[in-house]
This record gives C-alpha cells, sequence and structure tokens, in this order.
C-alpha cells in the first residue's frame, strides 16, 4: 500500500507573521513583493484542491520557515 503525502492549504498573513518572528524584521520597507506572493499562495492553494500538488510535495516537503523567508 503506497502512503499517500497532503499539502497544507497556506494562509499568506499567517505566513509573513512567521517569517517576521523568526527572523525579527517588522518592517519590509515596502510592499512590492505582496502581489506576487499572494499569487503564489492562492495558486498553492488552488493546486491542493484540484490535487496537483501531491508530487510536488513529495519531492519538496512541506514549506519551510527558511523557504518562506527567503521568497519573502
Amino acid at each position: 500500500m503506497t502512503e499517500q503525502l497532503t499539502a497544507d492549504k497556506l494562509v499568506g498573513d499567517a505566513l509573513v507573521e512567521q517569517a517576521m518572528k523568526d527572523t525579527g524584521i517588522r518592517d519590509f520597507d515596502n510592499d512590492t513583493w505582496r502581489e506576487g506572493f499572494d499569487v503564489f499562495v492562492n495558486d498553492f492553494n488552488a493546486g491542493i484542491a484540484r490535487g496537483s500538488t501531491q508530487r510536488a510535495a513529495s519531492r519538496a516537503g512541506p514549506p519551510t520557515r527558511s523557504t518562506i523567508c527567503a521568497a519573502v
């Protein structure tokens, strides 16, 4: 029997809060990154709804704080 991996839905504001907490950065100076970040989160979550993130999740594993901080 094969174990099936599933991904959790991402919550953009929660990811940003966690990144701020982990890094100590409270001000990103501007929000030019936010539109692209929101597109990523929405597309990722849409993939979860379609079930198409299972292969990517099995290869990459769950997002980590370091990869989220790097993306922000």
